[in-house]
């Protein structure tokens, strides 16, 4: 595999991975959980306080991730690592897959 396919294949897992806390929601059924909202997928890496939140009806809340500047945000870098890691490697995987079976030769039928 060329340094090129590896740096394509590593931008695309961290876009995929950065885009996690804007596509997928966390929900929310308490309001103690206001307190530390873990967002991201597959292992949640940001954990946002968004207790300043008043809800008046707390029924299946959903949460996206919220401007860092109006709420506290922690970035988890040990959970971010393994996001990366797991996402770069499976779609290493199937790509690498996916490129080997579109070069086998195929015999011609006659």
């Amino acid at each position: 595999m060329s340094k090129k396919f590896v740096l394509y294949t590593f931008i695309t897992s961290f876009l995929l991975v950065a885009f996690t806390p804007l596509i997928f929601p966390v929900t929310i059924t308490d309001v103690k959980q206001l307190n530390h909202v873990l967002i991201g997928a597959p292992f949640p890496f940001i954990q946002q306080d968004v207790s300043s939140i008043v809800l008046w009806d707390l029924i299946d809340y959903k949460v996206y991730i919220k401007n860092p500047f109006e709420y506290p945000t922690t970035i988890l870098f040990g959970n971010l690592i393994l996001s990366l890691s797991i996402v770069f490697f499976a779609l290493f995987g199937v790509l690498k897959s996916v490129v080997s079976l579109s070069r086998i030769k195929r015999p011609h039928r006659k």
